[in-house]
């Protein structure tokens, strides 16, 4: 009966553990979260209206005071003198105009493609549509695309970005041609071949100094084999992917591996 207890105690853990989002990621959005507690426990509260990615519907009001407010899609925090009284317009942002099956968020519109492909094909596959593969300015942009892949799955899948560092290892761009100016990189990342490089580079002379000329040849030749495969690995791992374990962090990988997409292009004025 106690292991029979452990056994169940355990599982309800993974069941709570798998049902609330890691990292301050939401399932069903924030604004989800936030209505289901306020249905559950608060009887006659505001409960904030949300969009279908289950975040907050930029423009909130009270239908018991009939006020209106702003507010950030993300986070619901009202946005500072917004507030109006009933009857009065409120405009809580110019909206844009996107295609169908197209998001907007920002003056841009995004849309993810789950089929997976090599990096260079999709930014092919949105360059057809007009668009790049997607670039990231802000912790908020960051979130939405994290957001966008989830899907219906509730899951977050490694997805390729337009950042690349194929012209210059370490040196990264965005395929948009945008300021590669916000960076979510995970730990370590992106590494550095260049310091092991000298660092082997080194080594490798002070032990030719100690080796008669046999051995400094077989040396060198050993070297030239692992600069070889230091290159390789450096051409190979140059494409940025989001989504990586817990954190959701960016990654680079090989532009060779096939993965889904986010695709960008800017949005039009709405008439």
């Amino acid at each position: 009966m106690k292991v029979l207890c452990v056994v169940l105690s355990l599982c309800t853990l993974l069941a709570f553990s798998q049902a609330h989002p890691v990292n301050g990621t939401y399932p069903g959005g924030k604004c989800d979260d936030v209505r289901q507690q306020c249905n559950a426990t608060l009887i006659g509260a505001f409960c904030p209206q949300c969009d279908s990615k289950g975040n907050f519907l930029p423009k909130q009001c009270s239908g018991s005071t009939g006020y209106c407010w702003c507010v950030d899609i993300f986070s619901g925090k009202e946005k500072e003198n917004t507030r109006t009284p009933p009857g009065t317009k409120l405009n809580c942002g110019g909206k844009k105009r996107c295609p169908d099956g197209w998001t907007n968020h920002g003056d841009k519109c995004f849309i993810f493609i789950d089929t997976p492909k090599r990096w260079t094909d999709a930014e092919v596959y949105c360059r057809f549509d007009g668009a790049n593969l997607a670039s990231i300015h802000s912790d908020e942009e960051n979130y939405f695309i994290t957001s966008l892949t989830r899907g219906d799955t509730h899951d977050f899948p490694q997805s390729w970005l337009g950042g690349f560092d194929a012209i210059q290892p370490g040196f990264w761009l965005w395929s948009d041609g945008s300021e590669f100016s916000y960076e979510n990189w995970h730990e370590n990342e992106p590494y550095d071949d260049d310091d092991d490089d000298e660092e082997k580079d080194e080594g490798d002379e002070k032990d030719d100094d100690d080796e008669d000329e046999d051995d400094h040849d077989n040396s060198d030749e050993k070297h030239h084999d692992d600069d070889k495969d230091d290159r390789n690995k450096k051409d190979k791992k140059n494409c940025l992917r989001i989504n990586y374990e817990h954190g959701l962090k960016w990654f680079y990988a090989p532009c060779v591996d096939t993965l889904p997409f986010v695709c960008a292009k800017k949005a039009d004025d709405d008439d």
